[in-house]
């Protein structure tokens, strides 16, 4: 394995879940944000770390922390992943904002225009670090959590439209 990238997810839906357990199998480091009121599930679930990938993917991950602390979500993590739906990506950008760092890659899956978004934010706060902004045009597979721990992934997809800026990153994103 090359590098050992730091990851943040922001949500812990399904999608955000199945992506979290995934990169954590891989043995990178994983922080989740969640900004909703914990749930006795995701309670559980951030005393435990341990999320199983089921179906399509078969893997089993443990995560570093799960917190509503967005400050400890993303703090040392290279590639923040913003596993969102649309309605959220505001609300959690203003959140995210004053703790992005140089260098950081922040991933919008699905991203809706939720790159042009965060841009427009930074650039209206006036934040000038260099932050790689991407975009996908939907989650990577079709999933659903069924417990607290498992999540399960009914189809990984073969292809998957990614936008990045600046445009000259794309293959870094990639890999």
């Amino acid at each position: 394995m090359g590098t050992l990238y730091r990851f943040a997810v922001l949500g812990c839906g399904n999608g955000g879940m199945a992506l979290a357990g995934q990169i954590a199998a891989k043995g990178y480091s994983v922080n989740i944000f969640e900004g909703l009121e914990f749930t006795k599930e995701i309670t559980r679930l951030s005393e435990e770390k341990e999320i199983i990938v089921q179906g399509d993917i078969q893997s089993r991950g443990r995560i570093n922390c799960l917190t509503n602390d967005m400050k400890v979500a993303v703090a040392g993590a290279d590639v923040i992943l913003v596993v969102l739906p649309a309605f959220a990506h505001e609300p959690v950008f203003r959140k995210l904002l004053p703790h992005l760092k140089d260098g950081q890659r922040v991933v919008i899956i699905p991203g809706n225009y939720g790159s042009l978004l965060l841009k427009k934010m930074l650039l209206d706060s006036g934040i000038s670090r260099k932050i790689t902004i991407s975009e996908t045009a939907s989650l990577p597979f079709a999933c659903r959590i069924t417990n607290y721990k498992t999540v399960m992934v009914h189809k990984q997809k073969k292809k998957l439209k990614l936008a990045t800026m600046p445009a000259d990153e794309n293959g870094a994103i990639v890999d």
